[in-house]
């Protein structure tokens, strides 16, 4: 966690630390390119550097909304995070979810700005991004966005038993939109803690449902954007009716034709599925890097195409992964996610 310090640069020995998993660089003075030592370390996978020199930071206003639009209630708040908090609120006559930032903050992700204009980047129907951006009287800062509010979030699997869990504006209980995963702890460290009260079981559909949608955004992410959504996470996937969502855009930051960051995320997406299996499948799935998040006595992945994919995901050497792009084009030629394939196709005709 090295965010928010005057770091000029990275010294190459960090490529020493074969087992670093994570790191945070935000807001410093970083004005040389990292250090290939780094970029390539065969664990890496959650890197953000927004707010240096060296990062690209994209200056846009085309989701800038006139504050006077926005309304929103300080008694209902719907989510508390480092950088800000979420209020039930109101713009255009419907109901949304309203952030507003909290003034310099200092969060390990980044700062509020390199957020906003890297949210005004994402185009995808399952990414939970801003709609508006609203500035603050003296129009110097960024004080908030609206974005959609969520709807009584269910198991991502569509089972048709499975009953909501819980009603988002049920203000009074303060029921928030579910995560699938717990954020880390001291002892899991960079990993999960595991699955959240609302999805201690979700079949080999919901799994498969998952996999599909974090991919298909995050390919549109790399492809289209040149974004890192750098903290991807379960405890970063919300339901919306059942429907798995791609949150928090607070460490993500943009990368242009720069090397070596996809093929990091790819690998953070190769974590998030080893999750998914170990916890709700029991199987496991392991690399030749790091077994972390694999279930004692599981059974292993069957052999096939998946398996090959995961394998290729989960290697060393970085230069041999798979794009975002070349894992959905995969994906897509599996049985198993033929339904979840079709559910986002409806979703984006809708």
């Amino acid at each position: 966690m090295l965010s928010h310090n005057r770091l000029k640069s990275i010294p190459e020995e960090i490529g020493g630390l074969t087992s670093l998993e994570l790191i945070r660089l935000s807001n410093n003075e970083l004005n040389e390119s990292l250090p290939k030592e780094l970029l390539t370390l065969p664990n890496l996978s959650w890197i953000s550097i927004s707010g240096n020199p060296i990062a690209i930071r994209p200056v846009t206003n085309k989701k800038e909304i006139p504050k006077e639009m926005v309304s929103y209630n300080k008694s209902q708040i719907l989510g508390l995070g480092a950088s800000g908090t979420v209020y039930r609120g109101s713009f255009e006559s419907k109901d949304v979810a309203v952030k507003i930032f909290k003034h310099d903050s200092r969060g390990s992700d980044g700062l509020a700005v390199d957020e906003v204009e890297v949210q005004q980047l994402v185009d995808h129907p399952l990414a939970v991004v801003a709609n508006g951006i609203f500035l603050s009287d003296d129009g110097k800062s960024h004080e908030g966005m609206v974005m959609d509010l969520l709807n009584n979030p269910g198991r991502c699997g569509l089972d048709s038993n499975c009953q909501a869990i819980h009603s988002l504006l049920n203000v009074e209980t303060r029921n928030f939109p579910e995560a699938i995963g717990l954020t880390p702890s001291f002892d899991t460290v960079t990993r999960d803690a595991g699955p959240s009260d609302a999805f201690q079981e979700l079949g080999r559909d919901g799994v498969c449902k998952v996999i599909w949608n974090v991919g298909s955004v995050l390919d549109q992410l790399h492809s289209s954007a040149k974004v890192s959504h750098s903290d991807v996470y379960l405890h970063n996937i919300l339901c919306d009716n059942g429907v798995a969502m791609v949150s928090d855009f607070g460490a993500s930051f943009c990368y242009g034709d720069a090397n070596h960051f996809e093929a990091i995320e790819v690998l953070a997406f190769g974590r998030l599925v080893q999750d998914l299996f170990a916890w709700f499948l029991g199987i496991s799935v392991p690399s030749k890097i790091s077994n972390v998040g694999c279930c004692t006595g599981s059974r292993p992945l069957d052999e096939g195409r998946l398996k090959d994919l995961l394998g290729s995901i989960l290697q060393p050497d970085q230069g041999k992964r798979p794009t975002f792009s070349e894992i959905m084009d995969t994906l897509s030629r599996i049985p198993d996610f033929d339904c979840a394939k079709q559910a986002v196709e409806h979703i984006i005709i809708q």
